[in-house]
């Protein structure tokens, strides 16, 4: 006998007649969804492929410090205490600053100065080989960032590359060499899901093309910043890691990547503290779900007069579901999902459109100078803050349903030839 026969396979015609007989709607279009990367229609029943994702590595929960804050110390440990068990260190290390802190036992990612690079990394490096213990992490020194934050070289474009090639291509401490990508910028500027993973990878790219040794395989950091706009950000992982590989692939460099995640700047809202920890909750759920190798607390969430409060409660979001639901335990959740797996493609074939595009018009440094992807970011901003105002996009807690009764301000994104970060609190 056989059980399922007994039961009719639905077409997508049987679902969609359904759909609207349920809803109540004379049509399909109704029930359509109107995302950050166009018009989605929900009601699928196949796709044209399954996605191949392979996370690298157990989920870490990461946090960065600046060394040369007060009472830094302190904050590292009760941060381990937490559960934090991958640290970024900026800064100069000193025997103060880390005292206590048992490197052996976690991740030590050291990010480099762009203005000090050469004595940060001797000062570093010092610290490394006075240290008797082993330890693991990674060296991060990202010189294009700071043109992409602030329009400006360290020093000019031949020198700062010519510094990361000298960092990259030595030998010293070469296992903890990785190519860091701070990709988290074209997010948090408002760039949507297909041209932040189009920038990351034309960023990425201008470092493939500094490599020496192709043979090796290139350990590679991709930092993203990561919404409330659930499914979405889902996809935009997977597509991102598969965009990537097709790049290395077609260089022909072997790649073990990396994706760190932190929560971008607008999902965090200045005047709703407790509605933070349910978009923290769907960002890291996201994150989990799409593949992230790491979750970074974001900084803006941790509140200094009250640190241990914050810290604690925004370390223990992604602890439970690592630990408490398993969710990190399986190797892509979403695969075979339609939505998902729809959506990774879209955002995937887009986003390789548009990177080649980047390629035809000289690479991304050269697509930076003419402003292109700068001023496409302050449009985005510009229709963000515009729906905001006129609560067609809603932020509960911020500007509906807020206490305070605030009025919003329009566009403070200013006009220069550098990505903004657009924050919430700037609109008040």
């Amino acid at each position: 006998m056989n059980n399922w026969g007994e039961f009719a396979i639905p077409t997508l015609e049987n679902w969609e007649s359904k759909i609207l007989k349920d809803l109540k709607t004379n049509s399909l279009e109704s029930i359509y969804w109107n995302s950050s990367i166009g018009e989605i229609n929900p009601a699928i029943n196949s796709v044209k492929e399954i996605n191949q994702i392979n996370p690298t590595s157990q989920l870490k929960i990461n946090s960065e410090f600046d060394l040369s804050n007060e009472n830094i110390n302190e904050q590292i440990l009760f941060a381990l205490k937490c559960g934090i068990d991958s640290i970024v260190f900026k800064g100069t290390p000193s025997s103060s600053s880390l005292n206590g802190v048992m490197h052996e036992i976690i991740e030590n990612h050291i990010l480099l100065s762009n203005e000090k690079i050469t004595n940060n990394y001797k000062e570093w490096s010092n610290w490394l080989n006075s240290n008797d213990k082993k330890i693991e992490g990674t060296f991060r020194y990202d010189p294009l960032y700071k043109f992409i934050s602030q329009g400006v070289w360290n020093e000019s474009k031949t020198e700062d590359f010519k510094n990361w090639q000298l960092f990259y291509n030595s030998s010293d401490h070469e296992s903890l060499k990785v190519i860091y990508i701070n990709g988290s910028i074209y997010a948090n500027a408002l760039a949507n899901p297909i041209q932040e993973v189009a920038y990351i990878g034309a960023h990425l790219n201008e470092y493939f093309e500094k490599i020496e040794n192709s043979k090796k395989e290139h350990k590679i950091i991709l930092k993203v910043a990561i919404g409330t706009e659930y499914f979405i950000e889902i996809a935009k992982l997977r597509a991102l890691r598969t965009l990537v590989q097709s790049i290395a692939l077609h260089r022909n460099i072997s790649i073990k990547i990396s994706i760190e995640t932190v929560e971008k700047s607008t999902s965090i809202s200045p005047t709703n503290k407790e509605l933070n920890l349910l978009r923290s909750t769907t960002c890291s759920m996201a994150s989990i779900i799409g593949g992230s190798d790491s979750i970074s607390i974001h900084k803006d969430l941790i509140n200094a007069v009250n640190y241990k409060k914050t810290f604690r409660h925004y370390a223990k979001i992604p602890i439970v579901l690592k630990e408490e639901s398993n969710i990190s335990k399986v190797n892509d959740p979403s695969r075979g999902s339609y939505s998902i797996e729809n959506l990774t493609s879209i955002i995937k074939n887009n986003s390789w459109e548009l990177f080649k595009q980047i390629e035809e018009n000289g690479g991304w440094i050269n697509y930076l100078e003419k402003q292109i992807p700068q001023k496409q970011c302050k449009k985005n901003a510009a229709l963000f803050i515009s729906k905001l105002i006129n609560k067609d996009s809603v932020i509960v807690g911020f500007n509906k349903y807020n206490l305070n009764n605030d009025i919003l301000k329009p566009n403070p994104i200013e006009q220069t030839n550098s990505f903004t970060t657009l924050k919430l609190e700037m609109l008040l």
